[in-house]
Order: structure tokens, then C-alpha cells, then sequence
């Protein structure tokens, strides 16, 4: 995924900036940009917040993504196809688009290199985005769990079904609320 330049946004003043960069923060670590998040990078207050997002949406640069999320609107062309090939003789072919680039075994380490570091964070990113959806999933469990067992509860504690087993519950027994 390509950053996304920090340029001024069509808005007034330092906070309005601090906004954007903000904004550009969290879209380039690929993390989940809300009036929240912004408000604790910046330590503005959500209100203001709220003010320059609303410029910014007005001006096409940001639109809502659903439950309070925003999602920056980003105005790169489109992607051009990628493409490497290794030659017989140790050169490799490096095509991006119509461009073309013949590379030594030498070039080839070093702009592995320089990738290197790009891709350990992308597979950072990828990683924390599944451990935030594996998380969701086991709240959302936990809380159907939590629900099966109140209604559990509720029928085993029931005085019909007490008295038609002749039993009652331990005076000991805690319940959480």
C-alpha cells in the first residue's frame, strides 16, 4: 500500500492540521481512524475533532465507513501490474507499468533491503488486524456463551422446575450479575 503525502487540508488553523496528520497516521499504519482515535493523537477535544472532519468530508477527502469509522478517501491512480523475472545469467527484471528495470544480483539484495523493512511492517499490520478480528469474534462468543448460560440459569432456578425435582439451589452459590 503506498503513504498517502501529508499535504494541508482545506481547513483553518493548527488544530485543523493536527487533524489531518493524524488522519494520515492512522491511515498509513492501517489502523481504524475515528473521532476517538484522532482525539487521542492529537489531545484535542472530540468536538473539534468532530468540527474539522466535517470540512474534511465536506471537501471529499474523508467519508464515513460505518459504527462512527472514517475512511480516507484516496486519490491514486490506479495500480499498475507488477511483474519480476529472473534471468538465466543472474539479472532480474523488475516491470511496474511500462517501466522497466535490469537489475545485478548486487541491486537486486539491496533493493530487497530496502523492501525488507516495508514488508516486516505490512506483515505487522496484517498480523494485528487478525489478532482485532480474532478478538471480536471471541467477545462475540463470550457473549452468546454469557447468554445461553443466564438462560440456563433462569429455567434450573425456576420454582416449577424445583419443585418438580424436589430441589433447591445451594444458599452458597454466587451468580455474577
Amino acid at each position: 500500500m503506498q503513504e498517502i503525502e501529508t499535504t494541508t487540508p482545506t481547513a483553518r488553523g493548527q488544530s485543523a492540521q493536527m487533524v489531518w496528520d493524524a488522519i494520515l497516521e492512522l491511515h498509513n499504519g492501517e489502523k481504524r481512524i475515528n473521532r476517538q482515535s484522532i482525539a487521542a493523537l492529537t489531545g484535542l477535544r472530540p468536538t473539534i475533532v468532530d468540527d474539522h472532519v466535517e470540512r474534511l468530508r465536506d471537501a471529499g477527502k474523508l467519508a464515513r465507513a460505518g459504527k462512527g469509522d472514517l475512511e480516507l478517501l484516496e486519490t491514486f491512480p490506479p495500480p499498475r501490474p507488477i511483474s519480476k523475472t529472473e534471468l538465466a545469467n543472474g539479472l532480474v527484471k523488475i516491470e511496474v507499468g511500462d517501466v522497466c528495470l535490469d537489475l545485478s544480483p548486487k541491486e537486486m539484495r539491496m533493493l530487497y533491503r530496502a523492501c525488507a523493512g516495508h514488508a516486516r511492517d505490512m506483515h505487522e499490520i496484517d498480523e494485528a488486524n487478525k489478532a482485532v478480528i480474532l478478538c471480536h469474534e471471541l467477545a462475540r462468543e463470550n457473549a452468546e456463551m454469557r447468554k445461553e448460560l443466564r438462560a440456563i440459569r433462569i429455567k434450573v432456578e425456576s420454582p416449577e422446575l424445583q419443585l418438580a425435582l424436589n430441589w433447591s439451589p445451594p444458599h452458597s452459590v454466587r451468580h455474577p450479575a
